[in-house]
């Protein structure tokens, strides 16, 4: 009796210490406690391992005025992105508006603690004006290749195979575009960019391009071609 007494103490103790753990590994990588629990549902080992020791490219041209807290917690926030760039698709049964949504551009599933979701909101508009430069994307692209190279073949194949289909569905709307056309039919459409599977991914592009023809950037649809060729020749696509 006091044996099996004994061994039940031992595995609830086990238990605790392994939770405590894992809840550290949570909190170290950035994650809210659902997407951490959904990642380790979904994720292969090799995926696993890749997130928790990823580490964000000391390359990158920072502006001086960056948000101080994506500074001190960007290997945390890019490990919570590559973690839903692996699994969120295959979470909900490979819906395309939800790899574009969530797998790609990361529109929700922030940490709810730490950083906090606002914080990640102010990193997302500090850095509008320097991603929306040309040059600051291409050096910032050319750090993240390796980086890129290696997550995108620890993707499954089906989720793998839907990227690579968002990818030529965006490749051929850039090659196709008509500011003025699309302009126009935003301008008289409410539905706009709501509607279509793939219209997350137009609408990132076409305000790209907007933002240029305001001032707030200098994406052209010539430099678009020339860069979604390099990132095909990166993906081996």
């Amino acid at each position: 009796m006091k044996l099996t007494y004994s061994i039940l103490k031992l595995v609830i103790i086990s238990s605790l210490l392994l939770a405590t753990l894992l809840a550290q590994a949570q909190k170290k990588r950035g994650m809210s406690k659902w997407h951490y629990e959904n990642f380790e549902y979904d994720a292969t080992p090799e995926q696993e391992t890749f997130v928790y020791s990823v580490k964000f490219p000391i390359s990158i041209p920072f502006p001086l005025n960056y948000n101080e807290t994506f500074l001190v917690n960007k290997n945390n926030i890019l490990s919570s992105y590559l973690a839903s760039f692996f699994t969120e698709t295959i979470g909900y049964k490979y819906q395309k508006e939800v790899a574009i949504a969530y797998g790609l551009f990361q529109l929700g599933n922030f940490n709810d603690s730490y950083p906090s979701t606002q914080n990640i909101i102010d990193i997302k508009e500090q850095l509008l004006p320097y991603f929306n430069d040309t040059i600051w994307f291409e050096e910032t692209l050319k750090a993240f290749t390796p980086i890129i190279k290696k997550s995108w073949k620890l993707l499954d194949p089906k989720t793998r195979d839907i990227y690579i289909e968002v990818f030529k569905h965006t490749q051929n709307y850039i090659n196709t575009f008509d500011y003025i056309k699309e302009h126009q039919y935003l301008s008289e459409n409410n539905v706009g960019f709501t509607s279509g599977k793939f219209r997350k991914a137009e609408a990132f592009i076409y305000r790209r391009i907007d933002n240029a023809q305001t001032g707030k950037g200098n994406w052209t649809q010539a430099w678009l071609i020339k860069i979604m060729k390099s990132i095909a020749k990166i993906l081996n696509i």
